[in-house]
């Protein structure tokens, strides 16, 4: 837990952090040692309710300065893990699980839960656990059951109209939150769809009504069946792809595009959907279709819903800002280089969660002129919180040629240059071939498992060499049939490291054996991303074209996206940003400062990605290394020689396919290469130092096996795609072939770079942003009118309801220029008689909830300038609405005092009007 306003004014430097997150700001951490699968902030009673794997339910205080190493309360809910929790306009808890089991909590339970002594709590946690309503179980879902077996994903309390909706990736539900009555289903295309009829939820009767549902959807959870092996994975995936081909056949497939991803209601009633085909379905209080909305086609991940403006989390990164009422596109920025999980918004902040642990806060208003102001002072005073980086990078290629290295032989090779760096990378080429080690390969690589012993050879006895210089780590590896791939730090450049992903393209035999192709590394290195390619291209002299070719289709297909995410959005709206939260310290993301020089100008555009939107077009540091197979052309196997032995290296390189190739144009664009100065590395006669190939085919040498780099300093096309402000410089300090490794017949080479990285302190950047927001004239009016509020008025401060009948609360908004919004609470009722503390507790329990036997319509709504909202306010408890057991606290005299909030368009405060209600019979 963090408090948002020590991160901004003190900078919070999180020296009480755990390790690997020393740069984050400060926060309060909970240990309790469960995985915990769902959170929901219930700020009307001060609690933080966590669902958990182990299907039980866990209250935390929210406060800060109560004690956390203890839940206040724990019980079991559920047999299966908990997917959603959520609490309703009258305040009873609900809870859904991976099984599909609904059931709700109501208030009365709770609150005696939480009334009850330390001496009694294990007792309460009993009682509670079999306290509840189970909407599947006991058919009050009217013959949804069936439909219902899939996950609950989502649970939502629509407060406007008192609903609670539930649902999974295909299917939703629409509760009413004070009977429990299934108002609506309908799949995630709305085409299936079912609006109950008044069925009382009368559990004695024994009766459960049958009601037929149309669906076309027919979704199925796949259980986990823990570790498979390779046989058994081959054959799920031939049975799989089987099942999908019939599914197809007899018209059952799912369209995973209509999944559905994310749902959020409004203030107003309006309940928002996102899709995975990056849609969003939009419907209103009444439960009506409204429109449906599209700004982007990669997958919505989150949405979340604050005064007049909806916000829309995307796969790849992107925030889109929509309007509430009409869904109009207002906005967006590229918030992280990874999916966005979770969207929140606190003290004027608007908070992204990436899939990486990364969390940042932006300005609420973003965009706003306010936006440039606070870049030119954060710009201005770089000097406080930015240092340059030093780092040398150790990059080695080698064709082995199926053949092992001895240890002497690979010493040679990585010793005197591993002793300087702090980052080594080594790509390996011919591991292992042959037709029986290409189709082994390929079916591994069909089924999700990649390399093999021989690779796992390789890189133990890389590391044995590596461990005698320094203390290396690997963080990362691929192999794909014969090419391989690995990453070795230092500890000092550990924590460091972060996001480390890896993917293999393949180029060979009609694109789909690793023979020919590519496996590459992207990692974070101080936030900032960096990419390395070992690549083997096609052979032969003639092969040019076709070794184009294969760099054209591995540069274009190399990704290590999800494949939900498949355009990257060109980002257009101005927004400022301050990460004020982050995981992993630097091994997050790309620092929020270069986040920030991301923003564009506020001009909208199409939103169409623009020029190369290759992944490795984003990388700011491209290494690229392996054997490109490029041969000398135009010179003969003893003029080549002979200008080896005169070591005439400018007259060879004249020669040099790959050189003429990057000249023209046609191959590794905007890549270089450091000096050659020494000999080709192909073909030399295997156990020999110095003796080219002395067979019949005298194949003539070549600088098969290169190092090309592409830094963001050099390439301006990076700068403006990345954004950052201060790119990575890189130059080549060695570069050099190791003779003395005579096992292949070719020669490893390695190439020892300076890396220069700006690296920014958090802490530091904080001060300087939390400054800006305090002492900055612009940013002070424009906090100011972020929490103005509207002149609101209520017309009365006591309704009297008689019987059943019907009585107006009306609210009028005078301001002729402001929107407003409001949302009806009570102020909560006893139960029983408890001692003094207990009771203050079970009070705050029932603080924000409306009292069951009261209908407030709508309770949360926007009132436009001059507007005048009329809320039907209704006495409604009998035991046909509610039940025998919700009827038994039904009396002949009644009264509630309702807290009616209002606030403005953006505010986080809000002035707050009481109303009392009289109810006689």
């Amino acid at each position: 837990m963090w408090d948002i306003p020590d991160s901004f004014h003190s900078g919070c430097d999180g020296k009480g952090n755990i390790c690997g997150d020393e740069d984050a700001a400060g926060y309060h951490k909970v240990s309790h040692g469960f995985s915990t699968t769902c959170l929901f902030a219930d700020t009307g009673n001060g609690i933080m309710w966590s669902g958990h794997k182990d299907g039980k339910v866990r209250a935390w205080p929210i406060s800060l300065e109560q004690d956390k190493s203890m839940p206040i309360l724990t019980w079991q809910a559920h047999q299966t893990p908990i997917f959603a929790i959520v609490i309703s306009s009258y305040g009873e808890l609900w809870t859904g699980s991976d099984s599909g089991s609904l059931r709700v909590w109501p208030r009365e339970a709770l609150s005696h839960a939480f009334a009850s002594s330390k001496v009694s709590e294990l007792d309460a946690a009993s009682n509670l656990a079999i306290s509840y309503i189970d909407l599947k179980s006991q058919g009050w879902a009217s013959g949804i059951s069936s439909l219902l077996t899939i996950d609950i994903r989502f649970l939502i309390a629509e407060h406007s109209q008192c609903r609670v909706w539930s649902g999974g990736s295909y299917l939703l539900a629409v509760w009413d939150a004070r009977t429990k009555e299934v108002l609506k289903v309908f799949g995630s295309n709305a085409e299936a769809e079912f609006i109950s009829p008044k069925v009382s939820p009368v559990r004695e009767s024994g009766r459960i009504e049958e009601v037929k549902v149309i669906a076309n959807r027919s979704v199925k959870r796949e259980k986990n069946q823990g570790p498979l092996s390779f046989f058994q994975r081959s054959r799920n995936a031939v049975f799989g792809a089987a099942d999908a081909v019939l599914r197809v056949a007899v018209g059952q497939s799912i369209d995973d595009s209509k999944k559905m991803e994310a749902v959020v209601s409004a203030l107003d009633g309006s309940v928002w959907i996102g899709y995975a085909d990056g849609h969003l379905g939009q419907w209103d209080s009444s439960i009506s279709w409204l429109a449906d909305h599209r700004y982007s086609s990669s997958a919505i991940r989150c949405i979340y819903a604050f005064g007049s403006r909806i916000f829309v989390g995307y796969a790849d990164g992107v925030v889109h800002i929509l309007d509430v009422t009409t869904g109009k596109f207002l906005g967006r920025w590229r918030a992280h280089k990874s999916s966005i999980a979770k969207l929140g918004v606190c003290h004027n902040h608007l908070f992204t969660l990436a899939d990486n642990g990364c969390l940042r806060g932006w300005l609420i208003t973003s965009p706003s002129v306010l936006d440039k102001s606070l870049r030119c002072r954060l710009t201005a005073k770089e000097g406080t919180y930015l240092r340059q980086e030093n780092i040398k990078l150790l990059a080695c290629t080698w064709n082995v040629s199926q053949e092992k290295a001895s240890l002497k032989s690979l010493d040679s090779w990585l010793g005197k240059g591993s002793m300087e760096a702090s980052i080594v990378v080594i790509g390996l080429q011919e591991v292992e071939m042959g037709a029986g080690a290409l189709a082994m390969a390929a079916a591994r690589e069909t089924v999700g498992l990649a390399g093999s012993d021989i690779g796992q050879w390789w890189l133990v006895n890389i590391e044995e060499v590596l461990l005698k210089k320094k203390s290396f780590s690997r963080v990362g590896s691929r192999q794909l049939a014969g090419l391989l791939i690995g990453v070795w730090v230092t500890e000092e450049i550990f924590p460091y490291i972060g996001n480390v992903e890896v993917s293999a393209v393949a180029c060979g035999f009609g694109r789909a054996f690793g023979n020919k192709g590519a496996v590459a590394v992207k990692m974070l290195l101080f936030r900032r991303t960096i990419c390395i390619i070992n690549c083997h291209f096609a052979a032969h002299m003639d092969g040019v074209a076709k070794r184009n070719a294969d760099f054209d289709h591995i540069y274009h297909r190399m990704s290590f996206r999800r494949p939900s995410g498949l355009s990257v959005a060109a980002t257009s709206m101005a927004a400022s940003a301050v990460q004020i939260i982050r995981g992993n310290s630097m091994r997050s993301e790309s620092s929020s400062s270069e986040q920030f020089d991301n923003l564009l100008d506020k001009d909208i555009d199409s939103g169409e990605p623009a020029g190369d939107t290759s992944e490795l077009s984003e990388a700011e540091l491209l290494i690229w290394v392996g054997d490109f197979n490029y041969r000398l052309a135009d010179v003969s196997y003893t003029e080549a020689v002979d200008l080896v032995r005169l070591e005439n290296w400018e007259e060879l390189l004249k020669k040099d396919q790959l050189r003429l190739e990057m000249k023209a144009g046609r191959v590794f664009q905007g890549m270089r290469e450091a000096y050659i100065m020494f000999q080709p590395t192909y073909k030399f006669d295997k156990g020999s130092k110095f003796g080219y190939d002395s067979s019949d085919k005298k194949r003539i040498p070549a600088w098969c096996d290169r190092v090309l780099y592409r830094d963001s300093f050099e390439s301006k096309d990076v700068v403006q795609k990345v954004g950052c402000s201060h790119p990575i410089a890189v130059s080549a300090s060695r570069y050099d072939s190791c003779l003395g490794a005579i096992e292949s017949d070719h020669k490893p080479v390695s190439c020892l770079l300076d890396v220069q990285i700006a690296v920014v302190n958090e802490a530091a950047r904080r001060w300087e942003y939390g400054r800006f927001l305090r002492t900055n004239e612009e940013a002070l009016a424009e906090q100011k009118q972020i929490n103005s509020i509207p002149n609101i008025v209520i017309h009365t401060n006591d309704l009297v309801l008689v019987n059943k009948a019907r009585s107006i609360l009306k609210i009028t908004n005078e301001s002729t220029k402001e929107i407003g919004f409001f949302s009806i609470h009570s102020e909560g009722e006893h139960f029983g008689s408890f001692p003094n503390n207990q009771a203050i507790k079970q009070k705050e329990l029932a603080s924000s909830a409306l009292p069951l036997w009261l209908q407030v319509l709508p309770s949360s709504g926007i009132i436009h300038p001059t507007q005048t909202i009329e809320v039907a306010v209704q006495y409604a408890s009998s035991e046909n609405d509610l039940g025998p057991e919700l009827a038994l606290n039904s009396g002949s005299c009644k009264t509630a005092v309702l807290l009616v909030n209002v606030k403005g368009c953006m505010s986080s405060l809000s002035n707050q009007y009481r109303v009392t209600i009289h109810h006689t019979s």
